[in-house]
């Protein structure tokens, strides 16, 4: 079965597929190379979504599905315009 994953954070994006057997779990992606790498570097601050939906590591995998491991804003967008119009 075929999945997309995100790897997003402040420096990067990257967007890798893969190619995983019926009935996997998040956990069970957790152990590609490129997501282990993407959790050292952003340690325990991260989240997992699915088409931008939270999950947690239990959550079985559909086909076709977006797997997106996300740093968190550092800003919610709504603030993030409010600071920048106060500047003009």
């Amino acid at each position: 079965m075929r999945i997309q994953v995100v790897l997003a954070d402040n420096h990067r994006q990257e967007i890798l597929e893969y190619d995983i057997s019926p009935s996997s779990k998040i956990e069970n992606l957790m152990k590609q190379r490129e997501i282990i790498n993407f959790v050292e570097r952003n340690g325990v601050n991260y989240s997992i979504s699915i088409f931008g939906q939270k999950v947690s590591q239990k959550h079985y995998l559909k086909p076709f599905d977006r797997v997106e491991f996300l740093k968190p804003l550092k800003l919610a967008p709504k603030e993030w315009r409010r600071k920048r119009t106060s500047h003009l």
